[in-house]
This record gives C-alpha cells, sequence and structure tokens, in this order.
C-alpha cells in the first residue's frame, strides 16, 4: 500500500484496494543481457546465504528483496557517488554538523532551534537514531550526509555559477530583482491603524469633520450646515479643502492614540517623522504583514507612496477592507518611509541591482533563492536527474527504472533481471551489474534485506498450516493447487480486484500487472497471493509473540494505564479564549510572551480576574450563551461601560465547541493540547466531582487556565463515561460464561491479569475470520463482562492494537532469524552471524519503543 500511496496518490485507488485482481506478471527468462566484459566473481544467485528452520534465503531472494524495498535508491547512491566525486573533497566538518541538524531539527535557524521544546527534541533525535539503522549508518552517519551535502553543492554551483554553459538555473540579476520585488525586501514605516467596524471608522473621521473627496481626504469648511445633514454627492471645493502633511499627521497620531490607548506606548503629538521613523511600533516588513494579509503588505509597500517622497498619495483617505481569519478588519494607514525600491522593471546587471538595493539586500535576497532551491527536494531531484541524463544513465531493469521514473516505462517489456551478471543499468558507457547493487547494498545493510527477505517463509513455516490445509489435510504452497477456504477467498478477492480495475479509469493508463506493482509492490498474480498470504499470517504471528512475551508487553502498558488513571477525565467542553492579538492577524498572540513582558502584572491580573466576572455575569443573565457574550462583546465600542476597558486593554474573546466530535478526555488530549490546558481540565473534572457540583447540569472552572494561547473559562458539562467504571470483579462459581479466573480482582484498577485476559479476547477481532485461533492456539476465546469490556475499550485497546504494526512483527522475526545459520562467508557476505546479531539487537531497540510512542 505505500508504493499505492507514494507512486499513484489518487484517492480513488483506495476503493480498488480493498478488492483484488487476476493476471500472470511476466517471470524473468535466460535470454536477458549481459555484459560482454569479463565477469570477476561471478557466483551463482542461487546460492545459500542463510538458513533457518525449514526454510533457506538465496542471494536471488536478498536481491529481490534489495530491488522491492530501496533498491532505486542504492542504485541511483552509487551513480551519484561517481559523478560528484569532485564535490565530495569540498565538503566540511562544517557542512556535516550543519546538514546534521538540519536534518534532525527541520532548520539550521538557530531562533527556530532555541524554540523547539527539549522533550521535542529528544523525540527529533530519536527519530533521526532510528533512521540512520534503518539506513544502515547507525555506527557512523558521515557518508549519508556526505552525500546529501555533495548533491547540494553540486546544485549550488548550478545556481552560482555563470561558467557553467548551457545552465538554465543560474541565479541571475533579473531573478533576484524579481524575487526582491515580489518578497518587499526591506521594511515600511508607517502609522497604521485597526478598526473591527467600518461604521466606527466613518464615525470617528465624520467626527473630526473628515470627508472623502476626490481621492483624498480633506477637512469639511462649512460651519453653517453640519457635516451630518450633507451627503456626499453635495461634497465640493467650496466647503472641503485639503489638509496639510502636518494636519494629517496630527489627525493620525490622534486616531493611533485613541485606538491603541492602554495597549500600546502613545505617541506625541509633536512628535516630527523623523522621532516617529525610530519607534519600533511604527516598523513593518512585508513578510509581518503578509501573515495578516497580503492585501495590506501590498497597500503599504506598493499601493501608498511615503511622506518623505510625497510623489502620491501617502495615506489611506477611507477604511481600508482587509479579510482576516473570517472577519473583516479595516485600516487606516500612513506611510511616512519605506526602504523598499520599486524594481518592477529592473533590466540590468549585478552592480546596477547593487547599486539600486545595496549589497546586504542583494545578498540576503540571493542566499534566499539559494536556500529555496536546495530545501526543494522536486527541485534538486530534477537537477540531480539531469546530471544523470547528461552521463547517460541507462536503467535496463524494468522495476528498477518504473521505481526511479515513477512512470510506467516505454517500449519496455517487464523484466526482472536478477541473476549476477545482468547489465541492469550503465552510466557513462559504464555497465552496472545485478551483483555490483548486490554488493553495495549488501555491505550497507545486509540483516535488513534478510529480515525482509525471510518473513514469507517464517511465517509459512510457522503459521501455514494453521489456515491454509484443506479438509484432507494437504497444505499445497501453490495457490492454483490450494483448495483451503482461506485460500479460495483470497482468489475470490483477487479477481474481485481485476474485475474492479478493469472497470476504473486506470486501466487506460497502466496494465495490470504494472498496477499490482504500484499498488502492492508485487509483480504478477503468485507474488500477490503471497502478500495476501502474508497478510493473514502476521497478526497469528504478532499474537503469539507476545504470548511468548506478554509480561513484558503488560509492563510497558501498565505505566500508561496508570497514568490513564492518574488523569483521568471526561467533560463535554465549551470554553471562551480570552486573548491578545496585537498585530491583527486574527491568531492569539504567544499568551506567556506578553504576560512576561507586562510592567504590572499584578494589575493586569486584575483586570482580567473582573473580565471573568463580567463574563459570567453576563451568561448568568443570559442562559449561559458564550457565542452570545462573545458578540456583545465584539459589538461593543472601546468606551462601552462595561467592555470597553477590555477592549482598549487589547483583550479579545473567541468560543469554540471543543467536544463538537466526541467528549474530552485525557487518553484524547494530553497529545494534541498543551499541558496546561490538559491538567486545567482535569482540575475541572475533580472540581465538578465535589458534592456540591455533583448534580450540576454544568459548571465553570474555578481557577484560570492558561496557555500559550490565553486564558481560558471552560464550561463543562458530563461527558461521555464521566464517572469511571470500576475494575472489581469476582468470577460466580456458577455461570454458563467463560470467565477465566484471571478476570478475578479487588482492585478499583485494572490490573495485569485482567489485561492479558483482554488481549487474548481482542485479538478475535483483528484475525482474520477465516483463522481457527482456538484450535491455533489450544484455548476457548474468553467472554467479558460488558462493564469491563466497556472499561478496556476506553482505556486498553488502543494500547494493545499499537503492537499490530511492522515495527512489532520485524521484532519478532529477529528473535527467530538469530537462531539460524549464515551459510556463506564468501566475498558478497558483509556480515557475520555474530554482526548480524548485533545488527538486529540495534534494529530491536529502535523498533522497540515505536509501538507506544505515541502514547508515552
Amino acid at each position: 500500500m505505500s508504493k499505492l500511496l507514494k507512486k499513484l496518490t489518487m484517492v480513488s485507488l483506495m476503493l480498488l484496494t480493498s478488492l483484488a485482481i487476476i493476471s500472470c506478471g511476466e517471470e524473468a527468462t535466460s535470454d536477458q543481457p549481459t555484459t560482454d566484459e569479463t565477469i570477476n566473481h561471478t557466483f551463482d544467485f542461487n546460492t545459500v546465504y542463510y538458513r533457518g528452520d525449514g526454510y533457506e534465503i538465496t542471494y536471488k531472494e536478498l536481491f529481490d528483496s534489495i530491488k522491492t524495498n530501496d533498491g532505486a535508491d542504492q542504485l541511483i547512491e552509487m551513480v551519484d557517488r561517481e559523478l560528484l566525486k569532485d564535490y565530495f573533497p569540498l565538503v566540511t566538518s562544517e557542512d556535516i554538523i550543519a546538514k546534521r541538524i538540519k536534518m534532525i531539527y527541520g532548520s539550521n535557524d538557530q531562533e527556530i532551534l532555541d524554540d523547539i521544546k527539549e522533550d521535542k527534541k529528544e523525540q527529533m533525535e530519536k527519530a533521526y537514531e532510528d533512521g540512520m539503522v534503518v539506513l544502515g549508518f547507525s555506527e557512523d552517519d558521515t557518508p549519508y550526509l556526505e552525500l546529501l551535502v555533495a548533491r547540494d553543492l553540486y546544485v549550488k554551483d548550478l545556481l552560482t555559477n555563470p561558467d557553467i554553459e548551457d545552465n538554465n538555473l543560474f541565479i541571475d540579476p533579473l531573478d533576484v530583482a524579481k524575487e526582491y520585488h515580489d518578497s518587499r525586501i526591506g521594511q515600511v514605516n508607517a502609522i497604521l491603524i485597526r478598526y473591527d467596524s467600518i461604521s466606527k471608522v466613518n464615525t470617528l473621521l465624520r467626527n473630526n469633520n473628515l470627508v472623502e473627496y476626490n481621492g483624498e481626504l480633506r477637512l469639511y469648511t462649512d460651519e453653517n450646515i453640519p457635516l451630518s445633514e450633507v451627503p456626499s454627492h453635495r461634497l465640493n471645493d467650496d466647503n472641503t479643502r485639503s489638509l496639510s502633511d502636518q494636519e494629517l499627521l496630527t489627525y493620525f497620531i490622534g486616531f493611533y492614540n485613541a485606538a491603541y490607548d492602554g495597549q500600546r506606548d502613545p505617541i506625541s503629538e509633536t512628535a516630527t517623522v523623523n522621532d516617529l521613523l525610530e519607534l519600533e511600533d511604527l516598523t513593518f516588513d512585508y513578510e509581518a504583514l503578509q501573515t495578516i494579509n497580503v492585501k495590506l503588505g501590498n497597500l503599504l509597500f506598493t499601493g501608498l507612496s511615503t511622506m518623505q517622497t510625497d510623489d502620491n498619495i501617502f495615506y489611506t483617505y477611507k477604511p481600508y477592507e482587509v479579510r482576516v481569519s473570517n472577519a473583516n478588519n479595516y485600516y487606516l494607514a500612513l506611510n511616512l518611509d519605506r526602504s523598499f525600491i520599486d524594481v518592477s522593471s529592473f533590466d540590468g546587471n549585478e552592480s546596477d541591482l547593487i547599486n539600486l538595493i545595496g549589497q546586504e539586500a542583494y545578498d540576503q535576497v540571493l542566499n534566499t533563492l539559494i536556500d529555496e532551491r536546495l530545501n526543494e527536494s522536486r527541485f534538486v531531484g530534477a537537477a540531480l536527474k539531469d546530471l544523470r541524463e547528461e552521463h547517460d544513465l541507462e536503467i535496463y531493469d524494468y522495476y528498477l527504472k518504473l521505481d526511479y521514473e515513477s512512470v510506467v516505462p516505454k517500449d519496455m517489456e517487464p523484466t526482472d533481471l536478477n541473476q549476477s551478471d545482468y547489465v541492469i543499468a550503465s552510466v557513462d558507457g559504464e555497465d552496472i551489474l545485478a551483483k555490483d547493487l548486490l554488493a553495495f547494498a549488501l555491505e550497507r545493510k545486509a540483516p535488513l534485506y534478510l529480515l525482509h527477505a525471510a518473513q514469507l517463509d517464517i511465517l509459512r513455516t510457522k503459521h501455514y498450516e494453521d489456515v491454509y490445509c484443506d479438509d484432507e489435510g494437504n497444505c499445497e504452497l501453490d495457490y492454483t493447487q490450494n483448495n483451503s477456504g482461506a485460500m479460495n477467498n483470497h482468489i475470490a478477492e483477487y479477481e474481485e480486484l481485476e474485475e474492479s480495475f478493469k472497470n476504473s479509469q486506470y486501466a487506460a493508463y497502466y496494465s495490470f500487472e504494472d498496477y499490482l506493482y504500484l499498488a502492492y509492490g508485487v509483480k504478477n498474480d503468485v507474488e500477490m497471493m503471497n502478500n495476501y498470504v502474508q497478510r493473514t499470517l502476521e497478526p497469528i504471528f504478532i499474537f503469539n509473540y507476545m504470548l511468548e512475551n506478554m509480561d513484558d508487553l503488560t509492563s510497558q502498558i501498565m505505566p500508561i494505564l496508570n497514568e490513564y488513571y492518574d488523569n483521568y477525565f471526561s467533560l463535554d467542553a465549551r470554553h471562551i479564549l480570552i486573548f491578545i492579538d496585537d498585530n491583527g492577524d486574527g491568531k492569539p498572540d504567544d499568551f506567556d510572551d506578553y504576560y512576561d513582558e507586562l510592567d504590572d502584572q499584578v494589575a493586569f491580573d486584575n483586570l482580567v480576574d473582573q473580565f471573568k466576572a463580567d463574563i459570567l455575569s453576563y451568561l448568568s443573565e443570559n442562559d449561559d450563551d458564550l457565542a452570545g457574550v462573545v458578540a456583545e462583546f465584539n459589538s461593543a465600542d472601546r468606551d462601552d461601560e462595561v467592555w470597553g476597558i477590555y477592549k482598549r486593554t487589547g483583550l479579545r474573546i473567541l468560543t469554540e465547541n471543543l467536544s463538537a466530535q466526541k467528549s474530552l478526555t485525557y487518553m484524547n488530549t494530553y497529545k494534541s493540547y498543551e499541558e496546561g490546558f490538559v491538567t486545567g481540565l482535569k482540575a475541572v473534572y475533580d472540581q465538578y466531582l465535589l458534592e456540591e457540583n455533583i448534580d450540576e447540569a454544568f459548571i465553570y472552572n474555578d481557577e484560570w487556565i492558561q496557555t500559550s494561547y490565553g486564558l481560558h473559562i471552560v464550561k463543562a458539562e458530563k461527558g461521555d463515561d464521566f464517572e469511571l467504571e470500576s475494575a472489581e470483579f469476582t468470577v460466580p462459581e456458577d455461570t454458563s460464561f467463560n470467565y477465566p479466573e484471571a478476570l478475578n480482582n479487588n482492585e478499583y484498577r485494572l490490573n495485569e491479569s485482567q489485561l492479558q485476559v483482554y488481549f487474548s479476547y481482542r485479538v478475535f477481532d483483528i484475525v482474520s475470520s477465516v483463522v481457527d485461533l482456538e484450535t491455533i492456539f489450544d484455548f476457548e476465546k474468553p467472554d467479558l463482562p460488558s462493564r469491563l469490556q466497556d472499561l478496556m475499550v476506553l482505556l486498553a485497546r488502543d494500547l494493545y492494537d499499537a503492537y499490530y504494526i511492522t515495527a512489532y512483527l520485524n521484532m519478532g522475526m529477529m528473535d527467530v532469524l538469530v537462531e539460524g545459520e549464515l551459510m556463506d562467508n564468501g566475498i558478497y557476505s558483509y556480515y557475520t552471524m555474530t554482526e548480524i546479531t548485533a545488527y538486529f539487537a540495534n534494529l530491536s531497540a529502535s523498533y522497540s519503543g515505536q509501538m507506544l510512542s505515541q502514547y508515552k
């Protein structure tokens, strides 16, 4: 399925994957091309590499494992290491360190790195370490990073070296000028004032006798007729006059001080333009404005002139509407100055552009363009692909070519070049043989390819006869000769998939064999049947591995389960969020930063306590209508008797139903909500359990819940499973139900033995219905009292199901493989059995944290 999602990315195909297809993929023939040159170390791909109990793994099977998993990537790495050999000496230790940091944390920006929390950093570092294990670089990631840096250096050379011929990737001055213009590099100094109502702005202007006329803001001068009695079409040059720059400045300063009274430092009414240019609150860059709305950024950077140039209108003479977060904001703006240079019509050389925008800006834009291109995997991939084409890279193996090109090869029949001397590719006229790729990949991570190659054989050895024997006890591996009920189900599923494919739009673009490979990584009907068999047997193998390691399993789950008990709550919650949005982007500013920077936190605490009291007072008088109080607040003026003081301080509110989909519990919130909010919900739940509250239809939190978003007032109702059932149970002496003695428990909490019973119950929902688990494992499916069943579904089901993943399967497989024997110690056997065992131990340690990682 991973190949289908990665390569086809067609949602409709998800409908097909539950069906199946019938066809015979072409088998590899013995007349595939081989090199004309003398072959050194020629050997038989059918040589046995490894032998286990009842099965053998040959080099051919290892090679197929390589091709199925990452053969195209390994082949391209071989090619790139040769083509980029001149760039490897240029790679520095500093480059390696920087690339490692980028791969781990996603950035080299120190500010971004500093903002990553320690626990998140640890997760990122662990994910990188695990990735290196899978890639085969667990002991030393330097070769891996060297290749990445060398690729970057090659592409950077294309971007910056004007001497490379026929290079359409070179970033020339025109590219820099365009990026400079599009990104609006520089700053603008402006008096920018935000309002949430157009009527408020219009009222403000008219109260100051200011009107829009002939594309400018003018002063109404008729003292005989009040402006309120004059329609806009009666305005003219006789009853209005233009404003001087100083008058405009005075008005805008006054508007600014009134709008942000209590939120920002006031501007002196006698401030000069030079004074204003020094104020941080009046300095903006395009990126910050763009986060609010691109229209606002364009208005200040290109839509208006500036007071300093005064060659055009430099202010808004009417409210400028901007849509932010599903609400309209209205702005008055007066541009003072701007460091941005208009280069939209630039057509010069590098020196000309530097003279216009300055060396610093030029370098900034150029480096931005370089970084953007290097961070775009498709761009880098395309540049490297062009390099390979220039060196005549040809891939002759159909499936490797399909993986590399991500499209079905044209004019090429399906081939499976899996003999040692087959030429699978060539570059610069030099052949690459199948055994070359085999050697390159096995040296890197032979144990991992062994793990993948052996899985079907191990599953068949362990459990095939449990499922795929017919009524007469015949257990044929050949699906065409197997008459078991399970195999017949697979055949029907396969036929249904083929029919569904034929009737789909994809049949016009793909052969059935190509679809099989893209969707499932199989090449023919035999491999597809093996896929079905593996899918059926894997959960049986996992369950058996669980039984063998049940004490370890429960020891990992119990601490999480106890954490669930310690922090349990279940609430249907709506909340009112009190927040700060100083920049007007419609999103809460970081409240913690805002609070830390306050000069008088005590005064602010008193203010928000009173705000909460006023909100709760409104709610008590208005049927606890959360949406109503938000609407009332938003529509209030800044001088409103109740809400005005909070609006003048810059406080805003919103409401959300946090339980629209399901009740909030500790289990479904502690990984998705901030810790402070989850702790607050637990406190509300404990508050609800008090005798004076337990019968209430709803309650509000007594204490503030503070997060980085702001302060929360939570309206909590009892959620599903509000009061957690007890796990106490005594098996009745006389019962017709199959209640194991392990269900006995005289404690409130679930215990380990009850969990183990549930695991034996739950597996029947996971394993295919064609599997007779009771016969295989010699036990009868246990019954569970409905109370305990509901409790286990609530607390334990997801934890148990988390083990049915590839990581846990692989851990079990490796435990089996270490009992086998390495049969070949020739030139292509790069690992001893001791080294394979050590590799598996390292890989198992990497896998061991994956099952429950999302719950820790």
